[in-house]
């Protein structure tokens, strides 16, 4: 949790910080409260059962360990472990259709006014979202004519700019000090429509923007700073999701390059900009934020089992749920947004915590019987019933979230839900295959 503070975007950094702090403060409270409060109640089994008795959680988990269980002489590991091979191959290619898109009106009811709001004023008034331009020349002021000239064309570039894929103008409206320019010299000629265009000469447009100054300041403050050193051009575009904005923010750059060249400098700001980098940092941040905890948690599982070997095998069942849970989205069309983001380094937490407890109490057995059957059995007695108990309150508290109308709080819920479920599987089921293939008995070593 704490390799979240990598990211730059501030509240996921915070969430990282909490939730690290909260896991210490859970650990500090297991290891000094919980003892206490265990004394309340001395003869309470605590749900144990006798070795004799088995119920349906002692049934579920050895039905999931006996997959890859010798029968009749035949290793079954190998079985397993193909099905979970070709299983893999599935999620992996699930993985490559995952879309990378947010859209946060597409997260409520389509019946919510405010959404049902946002469609009418898309359709009949050219768009809800705003892209906005901070316009300042590299040297003299904004009352230069080629500075005018290119900001006309850039505009109109931006309007001509057609959706890829719907062919749709996405870009409706364009306001700038071009329009205050335009409009003076119409007015200062009767009117004509004809007249409605950037001026020809350095002299017509300081006199233009002189009168419009004098008579309007006010007007003109809102789109240029008293020294003519800034301005900025709003942009109106229609509501869609942030990563559609990628290309028609890389056409405004090429157009301003390919027009005004090193003549100003341009600085993207306003929603669209604002959400189509927010998803793009996102990625990068937690991806890094990821692999760093991948890391970090692979040498510390290395140093706390003290052995290279099962350390590595740690790590495969704690990659195969973030698979998993990552196929399903590509493979039913779940968008990765900036919620469903996160889920990849809460499956990593969720299945790390089962797989420490399952290969501790293995790594103990076996030390003491030098049999990879016996540690097994050692291993789900010891380790199994908590496993189970832990998941299921975690998928059952998860689940609760699918309650939720806000599709963003569903798909969370769902998704980590479907981690948890996953990754006690993977531990029942996969990583006992991977030690009876590299823990065999002494017979099957002997003979290999």
């Amino acid at each position: 949790l704490f390799s979240l503070n990598f990211a730059s975007v501030t509240a996921i950094a915070e969430m990282g910080t909490a939730g690290g702090v909260g896991v210490i403060l859970a650990w500090i409270l297991s290891l000094v409260i919980l003892p206490i409060m265990l004394t309340f109640s001395p003869e309470s089994t605590l749900g144990a059962v006798p070795d004799s008795e088995e119920d349906r959680i002692d049934r579920f988990i050895r039905w999931c360990v006996s997959w890859s269980a010798p029968q009749d002489g035949h290793n079954r590991y190998r079985g397993v472990l193909i099905g979970t091979g070709i299983l893999a191959v599935v999620l992996i290619f699930g993985v490559t259709q995952v879309r990378v898109f947010h859209d946060d009106l597409d997260m409520v009811p389509d019946d919510l006014p405010v959404k049902i709001a946002v469609k009418k004023l898309d359709e009949n008034v050219g768009g809800v979202a705003t892209a906005e331009l901070v316009i300042t020349p590299t040297s003299g002021t904004l009352k230069d004519v080629k500075i005018i000239e290119g900001l006309d064309r850039v505009i109109a570039d931006v309007l001509a700019y057609e959706e890829p894929g719907t062919g749709q103008k996405l870009v409706t409206h364009g306001i700038s000090i071009v329009d205050i320019t335009k409009e003076t010299r119409r007015a200062l000629r009767g009117g004509k429509q004809s007249a409605y265009s950037v001026p020809t000469t350095q002299e017509e447009t300081q006199d233009l923007l002189f009168l419009f100054e004098s008579q309007s300041p006010s007007d003109l403050r809102k789109l240029v700073t008293v020294d003519w050193s800034k301005t900025h051009i709003t942009f109106r575009a229609r509501w869609r999701e942030s990563t559609v904005f990628t290309d028609l923010i890389a056409h405004i750059e090429a157009s301003i390059e390919r027009h005004l060249g090193g003549k100003v400098r341009a600085a993207g700001t306003g929603p669209v900009y604002v959400g189509e980098r927010l998803i793009s940092v996102m990625l990068s941040d937690l991806s890094i934020s990821f692999a760093t905890a991948f890391l970090f948690v692979t040498i510390f599982m290395i140093i706390m089992l003290g052995e290279l070997k099962l350390g590595l095998i740690a790590m495969l069942p704690n990659l195969f749920p973030i698979v998993a849970v990552m196929g399903f989205i590509g493979l039913t069309g779940i968008p990765l947004d900036l919620n469903t983001l996160l889920i990849a380094s809460i499956a990593l937490g969720i299945a790390v915590d089962d797989t420490v407890h399952f290969l501790h109490h293995f790594q103990v057995a076996y030390r003491e019987t030098n049999e990879c059957e016996a540690a097994i059995r050692s291993a789900t007695h010891h380790a199994g019933r908590a496993m189970v108990a832990t998941s299921t309150l975690l998928t059952v508290g998860f689940l609760i979230y699918c309650l939720g109308s806000n599709a963003a709080i569903y798909r969370f819920g769902l998704l980590t839900a479907l981690t948890v479920i996953a990754a006690v599987l993977t531990d029942l089921i996969v990583l006992p295959a991977f030690l009876r293939l590299l823990y065999p008995r002494q017979k099957e070593a002997r003979e290999v």
